[in-house]
This record gives structure tokens, C-alpha cells and sequence, in this order.
């Protein structure tokens, strides 16, 4: 489900629409949208660039894209919420940055679809903003010959499905998202299914 208007705050920035969140050090913190705070505690520091992530948070992805950007997925499981967050980061600058908390209920939040079998592991894990859907993807087929992977991220259009922008993984330096496939719920529209 898209996130709503009221949960989204858009910036114009370098003639480039961006949506920023930031993360709170609150546990109960919502996918609402905010700046990010320059002045913000010692302890939500950015440990680089290339991550994103700070440093109480789990890496689990990370990746070189093809549009000389870096795209990453941290996070906290603890107490039984889950807080993730993901990143794009352009130019050394943080384009659009999604978070979410499981306590903040259905709007914004992280889906995952997976589809397993003999040499065969198609992981995604998902998320709707207003009218885009994004999904980072994992795939590794080697069935039926040469071992093949693909890694990335692709923006639909929520309506119609229409894929927007395709963005693969040139250098992935993290790739952990198959641990987040049995925490988050399944995404029942996608034709990949969900994993026992």
C-alpha cells in the first residue's frame, strides 16, 4: 500500500525531487518524513559514505550501481520491532532515504517475496512511496548451467506495474537480505510468492 501524502515530505532539490527521511532514536519512531538533522546525536553518526548506515544498525546490503550511486538496506531487530531503513546515495549525497518501524503500522513499510529450489534463490524486499514501488533484489540461478547473479533495484509504478527505472549492482559489497525474508511479511501481489 502506497505511503500516504501526510507521511511523505518532498524536497526539491538540484531540479531532483527527493524524499527525505531520517531515522529516530525513538523505538516507536513511524515512517513519517523529515530532514535530516546535522545536529543529531554522536551515536546515529554515518560511519561512511559508501554505506549510509550508522553505527548501531545492521548492514544487510550494499551496493555499487550502474548510475554511479549506492543503494543500502540497514536496520535493528530488537525487542521485537524492526526498524529498516533504505538508502540512495548519489553524488555523495543521500537522494532519497525510506524508514520504517514495525510500530508504526502497515503504511511505508518493508515486504519481502522469495521463491527457493535446487540452485535457485530469488530474494526481494520491497516498499511503496506515494505512487512508486521499489524492490532490491537478490537473484542466483544456476540450474540449468553457468551460475547467474543479479542484483539491484527497480521502481514501478504502483497503478500499473510499469517498470520506471531499473538500477543493477555493479560492486555489491553486502548481501544479507535473505535474513530479513522471515521477519517481514509477504508481499501477496507479486507473482514471485513467498517462501515457506
Amino acid at each position: 500500500m502506497p505511503l500516504s501524502a501526510k507521511g511523505a515530505k518532498l524536497i526539491l532539490m538540484s531540479s531532483m525531487l527527493v524524499i527525505g527521511c531520517s531515522p529516530s532514536t525513538n523505538p516507536v519512531a513511524t515512517s513519517a518524513s523529515t530532514d535530516t538533522d546535522a545536529d543529531a546525536d554522536a551515536d546515529t553518526e554515518v560511519t561512511s559514505i559508501a554505506t549510509a548506515c550508522p553505527q548501531f544498525e545492521t548492514l544487510y546490503f550494499s551496493c555499487e550501481t550502474s548510475s554511479g550511486g549506492h543503494v543500502s538496506i540497514c536496520g535493528r531487530n530488537k525487542d521485537s520491532l524492526l526498524d529498516l531503513t533504505y538508502r540512495h546515495n548519489e553524488g555523495g549525497r543521500i537522494t532519497l532515504e525510506h524508514h520504517w518501524n514495525s510500530a508504526a503500522g502497515p503504511d511505508g513499510r518493508f515486504t519481502q517475496n522469495a521463491y527457493h529450489r535446487y540452485r535457485t534463490e530469488y530474494n526481494e524486499i520491497g516498499f511503496a512511496l506515494l505512487d512508486k514501488e521499489y524492490k532490491i533484489f537478490s537473484h542466483y540461478a544456476a540450474e540449468d548451467g553457468p551460475e547467474m547473479v543479479s542484483r539491484g533495484v527497480r521502481i514501478q509504478d504502483v497503478e500499473s506495474g510499469e517498470e520506471i527505472r531499473s538500477l543493477q549492482c555493479m560492486d555489491t559489497q553486502v548481501d544479507e537480505i535473505r535474513k530479513l525474508i522471515p521477519i517481514l511479511e509477504c508481499d501477496p501481489d507479486s507473482a514471485l510468492g513467498c517462501a515457506d
